[in-house]
């Protein structure tokens, strides 16, 4: 029985024996593209014996050339991208299944092998627990809110200096997977990936998480929000420290250049001409001018005087890149939306190892990079984020045959789940469960709550009295407070012989990525 694993015992059986075992397999069978099994109920291994997955030695067994060949070029490729050499071959030639083994932990744990293990590793986490895939100027548009955040208006992100937008993206995509990377080398239970509040995040990633539970100040919001700050157009720099004391930013010219959006009939008063200082409010636009975004000014209104245009940002490199392990601990008052650090605040935060949130970050379904892949809105109101959650965690989702009958019927749609209707199978395990997230977060996977469902208008979204949800999927029915008691209930889940559904659908994930097929 496959139970759930200790991480050592994850990489030494699933990335190591398991994973360079079901690829000697295949390739023993002179089929690269499945595992077959055997009527003894064993897996024939590389050199014609049985080899046991859990076992990371095995006698050595020579094997044809042309097999060793076939097999090497596919484990070497998948776990580091780099062709066979003739000793690796001769290796394996030699050793068989053993020479292979061999071969695996080295290129794990050698020099300059282990590196590219690693990249490989994060793009498997990062598409196992579905990080990747979004449109950020589109999809963020309910977290940062529109005309905010990635919304970068008419001129799109050609109005946007250097790479710090890019590379911020790039960082929403890799922080689950460092995370996940991280429990590995750790030897922490991979069941984590499930429950942690502990994410691997860089600097420019506290300031967004932060922005995400700012006001709503857009630009067509408050217009009296606070901070107020200034632009000063000359492209003089001034310094970040400089910048935050007097709440005044430069327009100083990015290092690829000015973005000349529009051509002459859309003056920037870059360098001088035009205003000399444009003055704004809320931290959505400024947050912009982090990321090499000057906004227009005045941004409402017919007399546009400068139009929006590339500057040099405020987020540095070592904001993108100075990943580390980040406790995000919850506000006693789930309410409290007013920000322990605030996200223009570089310094505090470049030294921050703990954030303060309203909202809850547990798991990797209520990372940003998940919840913009998996939008919801007024009508979906989570249902979306449930399904999405139980493929990536369990390999499975609802079914309208479901015989399960749910302890708690919190926020079943009784429009949907009518008696004998083809809905009620669904929706009566669905609902209950999606108010994991609606109960914390609201149709713009914001903390507003506001009277209206979405930035733009919607039904009406008051604050939930109650934070739990109901969970009733395969062999667990029961509930729980809230969203950090879901990870908990996923672990238990199991299927009808007992194996614990993560387990599998991990192991599955594995499978199709060395094999894009299942196995047995």
């Amino acid at each position: 029985m496959w139970m759930p694993m200790s991480i050592s015992h994850f990489r030494r059986t699933v990335v190591g024996g398991g994973l360079a075992t079901l690829l000697a397999i295949a390739a023993c069978n002179g089929n690269i593209g499945s595992n077959m099994p055997t009527g003894s109920g064993g897996n024939s291994g590389l050199g014609g014996g049985n080899v046991d997955p859990g076992n990371v030695t095995v006698p050595p067994t020579p094997i044809a050339p042309d097999v060793a060949y076939v097999a090497v070029r596919k484990v070497k490729n998948l776990l580091t991208g780099l062709p066979p050499s003739d000793e690796d071959v001769s290796l394996v030639t030699n050793n068989g299944a053993a020479g292979l083994q061999m071969l695996v932990s080295t290129w794990q744990t050698t020099a300059p092998y282990k590196d590219l293990f690693r990249d490989k590793m994060i793009g498997f986490f990062r598409n196992a627990f579905q990080q990747t895939g979004f449109t950020p100027t589109e999809d963020f548009k309910i977290q940062l809110l529109q005309n905010g955040g990635f919304d970068f208006g008419p001129f799109g992100t050609s109005a946007v200096g250097d790479d710090a937008f890019p590379r911020l993206v790039q960082n929403l995509q890799d922080s689950f997977a460092w995370t996940a990377w991280y429990l590995v080398q750790e030897s922490h239970p991979f069941t984590e990936t499930l429950t942690t509040n502990r994410l691997v995040m860089t600097t420019a990633l506290k300031s967004l998480y932060v922005q995400v539970e700012m006001p709503a100040d857009a630009p067509f919001g408050n217009q009296n929000a606070q901070p107020a700050w200034t632009v000063d157009y000359s492209g003089n720099p001034i310094a970040l420290e400089s910048a935050l004391q007097n709440m005044a930013f430069s327009d100083e010219a990015p290092a690829s250049g000015r973005s000349m959006v529009g051509g002459g009939s859309f003056p920037t008063c870059a360098g001088g001409t035009g205003a000399a200082t444009g003055m704004f409010n809320g931290t959505s636009l400024l947050f912009q001018r982090l990321l090499g975004f000057t906004p227009r000014y005045p941004f409402t209104g017919n007399g546009v005087m400068c139009y929006e245009h590339a500057s040099k940002p405020y987020f540095i490199a070592t904001d993108l890149n100075d990943w580390q392990w980040i406790t995000i601990n919850r506000k006693a008052s789930a309410a409290d939306r007013t920000p322990v650090i605030r996200p223009y605040d570089l310094p505090a935060l470049r030294a921050a190892t703990e954030l303060t949130l309203s909202l809850p970050r547990v798991g990797f379904y209520t990372t940003p990079a998940f919840l913009a892949l998996w939008n919801t809105n007024d009508s979906n109101q989570h249902r979306v984020t449930v399904n999405q959650t139980l493929l990536a965690a369990l390999g499975q989702s609802f079914t309208s045959d479901s015989a399960i009958i749910p302890l708690s019927q919190d926020g079943l749609d009784s429009s949907h789940a009518v008696a004998g209707s083809e809905c009620v199978g669904c929706h009566k395990s669905l609902d209950p469960m999606r108010q994991f997230w609606a109960a914390q977060l609201d149709y713009n996977d914001r903390n507003d709550f506001p009277a209206r469902g979405n930035f733009m208008g919607g039904v009406a979204n008051p604050r939930p009295a109650t934070t739990g949800g109901g969970f009733a999927f395969l062999d667990v029915n029961t509930s729980g407070p809230d969203i950090s008691a879901l990870g908990p209930l996923l672990t238990q889940v199991t299927d009808s012989a007992g194996l614990h559904r993560f387990s599998i659908a991990i192991a599955q994930d594995l499978c199709f990525w060395a094999n894009s097929a299942p196995c047995s």
